[in-house]
């Protein structure tokens, strides 16, 4: 509808574009053209619904001009998606700006909470050489057990996994 089917009297038709608040012209339709400054446009005119929304979503005011920018791409990337016939620019803007929310507050609960590493040693090269040289070891320790005669090898056993005595073990 425009002013001049206002003047004439004529009845808005069910398929007439819905007016952007302050009747000005939608303005999804030229950022899904992608003409030059339609964003900034859009952006401007609706910044105080989006960051608004934004505010109420995420906890920490320095991650407000972050989740801002995401919600920015998200609309940029949709903007072709709006039909002004079904619902006001700022309806469509503001479903975008809380789907977003909600994906990433879904995003950070699945995240894992960050571990403080302050005071953990790390391992040294020393260590690790340490920990091949027992790998060397055990290889070498069994080898020369597989070398053994049974009896020799059910004594050992005996002796270092049952605890007993080379007395016992006879």
């Amino acid at each position: 509808m425009n002013s001049t089917d206002e003047t004439r009297g004529e009845t808005p038709r069910l398929t007439d574009p819905l007016p952007a608040p302050g009747g000005s012209a939608p303005l999804l339709p030229s950022v899904a053209a992608g003409e030059p400054g339609a964003l900034s446009a859009l952006l401007e005119r609706s910044g105080a619904l989006i960051h608004g929304i934004v505010r109420r979503y995420v906890g920490d005011p320095a991650d407000i001009d972050d989740a801002v920018q995401d919600v920015s791409v998200s609309i940029w990337r949709s903007a072709s998606r709006f039909d002004p016939r079904q619902g006001r620019e700022s309806t469509f803007l503001a479903t975008i700006t809380r789907r977003r929310m909600i994906d990433r507050l879904r995003h950070l609960s699945r995240r894992p909470e960050p571990v403080d590493l302050e005071g953990v040693d790390e391992p040294d090269a020393h260590d690790a050489l340490e920990a091949v040289d027992v790998r060397d070891e055990a290889r070498r320790v069994q080898r020369a057990i597989g070398e053994l005669s049974e009896v020799r090898r059910r004594v050992l056993r005996l002796a270092l996994t049952h605890g007993w005595t080379h007395v016992r073990v006879r």
